[in-house]
């Protein structure tokens, strides 16, 4: 293979993981935003839960006879039943989510890690198969990869914060390093910035 063949090789198995990073990352962002939506679903079933007990207590203050007011009172107890139970079943289903929540995460750590891997593998063949003349745009195919693989990682660690899986002092997660360094190109410090500068390379 020429040497543009082999830097378009090494660019195609980057964006394989870079592509089962963007995979896993949606998986993680489909689970939160359903775990928000059950959250908002669950918060409106007991305040209208709440508030039904409200009115039948009003209604109870109210009442006239005894036996209306004994029929409202037993009413009340059984719609605060209602709620007590309709929380429980709320808080296990909402524990669930978090459960896979958290396996997506660990899933996009997963993807995260071994994308870096490859990254600095591609970033290794684009060092050696560079040129003067074609460092800017190969320094430039590194870059989306980068940010993607950076975002994801980032993503994975605030999300488990969000949800309290994890605190700020931890610094693994079921085995994933959380706090590894940014993937970044060492094409730009490659060639003395002088020498850049004289052959037209000034965005580097």
């Amino acid at each position: 293979m020429n040497i543009t063949e082999v830097k378009q090789e090494a660019q195609q198995e980057l964006q394989t993981a870079v592509t089962a990073v963007e995979q896993a990352q949606g998986e993680l962002r489909a689970e939160v935003e359903e775990h928000e939506a059950t959250v908002d679903m669950d918060t409106k079933t007991e305040g209208d839960l709440q508030d039904n007990i409200n009115e039948l207590k009003a209604e109870q203050e109210q009442a006239v006879e005894v036996s209306e007011a004994k029929e409202l009172q037993k009413q009340v107890i059984e719609a605060e039943e209602d709620l007590k139970l309709t929380q429980q079943v709320n808080e296990k289903m909402q524990e669930k989510n978090k459960e896979k929540i958290g396996e997506a995460v660990e899933d996009l750590l997963k993807a995260v890690k071994q994308a870096r891997t490859t990254f600095k593998k591609t970033d290794g063949v684009m060092l050696k198969n560079t040129s003067i003349s074609t460092i800017e745009a190969d320094a430039e195919q590194m870059k989306e990869p980068a940010l993607t693989i950076n975002n994801g990682g980032r993503y994975a660690k605030q999300t488990l914060l969000d949800f309290k899986i994890i605190t700020n002092k931890d610094t693994r997660h079921r085995g994933n390093h959380l706090n590894a360094m940014d993937s970044t190109t060492e094409l730009p410090y490659l060639f003395d910035k002088q020498v850049l500068r004289d052959h037209g390379v000034h965005s580097l």
